[in-house]
């Protein structure tokens, strides 16, 4: 036999990972949905610092060349003045861009009220329209996981609780089960097929 507690703990993990793995898809799918539609109008409203990044890279370009040039530059505060730029100028448009669509995403998917810039907020509607599905089987998952992690902590040890989600439909492929007992009849709220995204 085997180490139950163990294996129940293995089994959590599997489980809670496969989880988390399919809420990553669903969330980058819909990234790329929410960048599409917002990035280009928050880049649009920040146009005028364009010239500001163009500056900042000249800037930062001359710099290197003086720190190359002049070795005395690399003891001065010319590296931190470079990283500076490169973190918080060069780029700045599109830093503000995927920080609206980072969260429009926390909005609707965790039930997150972020304040977005007006422009945005006027998109969120017909985003939240487009990406109803989405949010709907990222939700069933999180429900899924949550309640397949209290099915695992339930069982009395990792056999059980491998064959009561068996028993349920849970796709376990890729676990070593170990041995069989008989499973608890149990009703999930969610249809475990969205934990692999097969559903329908």
């Amino acid at each position: 036999m085997f180490r139950y507690e163990n294996k129940k703990s293995e089994l959590r993990d599997f489980v809670q990972n496969k989880a988390d793995s399919r809420k990553k898809e669903i969330r980058q799918s819909a990234t790329l949905i929410v960048e599409a539609v917002v990035k280009p109008v928050v880049l649009q409203v920040y146009d005028d610092l364009a010239l500001l990044e163009r500056e900042a890279q000249r800037l930062h370009d001359r710099l290197l060349e003086a720190a190359e040039k002049h070795k005395r530059f690399n003891n001065w505060s010319i590296k931190s003045i470079v990283r500076d730029l490169d973190s918080h100028v060069i780029g700045v448009r599109e830093d503000l861009a995927n920080r609206q669509v980072r969260l429009v995403l926390m909005n609707l998917f965790d039930f997150q009220t972020e304040v977005t810039m007006p422009e945005v907020e006027e998109l969120i509607p017909s985003i939240a329209l487009e990406l109803t599905e989405k949010v709907k089987e990222y939700r069933d998952v999180t429900d899924l996981r949550t309640e397949l992690t209290a099915i695992i902590d339930s069982s009395h040890n990792g056999d059980k609780a491998f064959s009561r989600l068996e028993e349920l439909g849970v796709d376990l492929t890729g676990f070593d089960k170990g041995s069989d007992n008989l499973p608890a009849v149990i009703a999930l709220s969610v249809n475990p097929c969205v934990l692999n995204g097969s559903c329908g």
